[in-house]
């Protein structure tokens, strides 16, 4: 015979009080509470629970101010897309392969998304990554270009071997360890086009997710040793080597030779 949970569950707030009582073997409510048919049950959802939360609170203490305005920017222009398409999160969520749970966090600026998860957001919402990404100052509209603040009026040197400090001029995406860094220069919107600038400290590895089909990437080294993997098979591009590639598989960028490495990244397609 199925009972409800007590009103102690309603009453008092305790979701759980009304389950925990062993003369009472099933529960019609729905959500956690069902895990209050046994006491072991209760204690796995309430471990789950905290591991969650400690989660979100170790990633918010490593994420750094400057990154943190980029995941609050991406939040806040998803929900304001989402709702001014009328879509409801779980919508959203379906349409871009995602659980409820990660795009309320990624909304809320409480999640750190990969490149390839806000992507495929904003294909979902029909904008380009550089929509969801750049700062207004990057984006001031097409043809427009960000000068240099070390060289008023002159473009940024791109080709330049020194790893310089892009930060107040563009929109940084990504930090990793050893101060890696990549920033999104600007975008093209006919064809999808982003132009990029990483830097990776010594060893460090960043794996990509798999691009939609027909997406393309130019890499160009500025200094160090690039280490590119593509198809499983490793491919060292030296300082003022090239290389374009597809990306519609996983691949991944580490710095090689036990040194930092800085390359121009262009996506085409995105």
């Amino acid at each position: 015979m199925r009972t409800t949970c007590g009103p102690s569950s309603t009453t008092h707030g305790h979701w759980w009080m009304g389950c925990w009582s062993r003369d009472k073997p099933s529960c019609t409510m729905t959500g956690p509470a069902c895990f209050g048919r046994s006491r072991a049950g209760l204690l796995r959802w309430i471990v789950e629970y905290l591991i969650s939360m400690c989660s979100i609170v170790l990633i918010m203490s490593m994420k750094s101010p400057r990154i943190q305005t980029f995941l609050d920017r991406v939040g806040h222009r998803v929900r304001s897309l989402r709702k001014a398409r009328r879509w409801t999160i779980q919508r959203l969520a379906d349409e871009a392969a995602l659980s409820r749970r990660m795009l309320t966090q990624i909304e809320l600026g409480q999640a750190n998304p990969s490149l390839a998860t806000i992507d495929r957001i904003a294909h979902a919402l029909d904008v380009s990554f550089a929509d969801l990404a750049l700062s207004d100052a990057a984006a001031s509209g097409p043809g427009s270009s960000t000068p240099s603040r070390s060289e008023p009026g002159r473009p940024a040197n791109l080709g330049s071997t020194e790893h310089s400090d892009p930060s107040n001029d563009h929109t940084l995406a990504w930090e990793g360890p050893h101060e890696s860094t990549a920033y999104i220069l600007g975008a093209s919107s006919v064809p999808g086009t982003e132009l990029w600038r990483w830097h990776l400290g010594p060893r460090v590895r960043y794996q990509a997710e798999a691009d939609r089909a027909g997406t393309e990437e130019i890499l160009h080294v500025l200094s160090g040793a690039l280490v590119l993997e593509l198809n499983d098979e490793p491919l060292t591009l030296s300082a003022g080597m090239s290389r374009r590639i597809s990306t519609d598989r996983g691949y991944s960028y580490t710095a090689g030779q036990e040194a930092s490495v800085d390359f121009i990244r262009v996506v085409i397609g995105a």
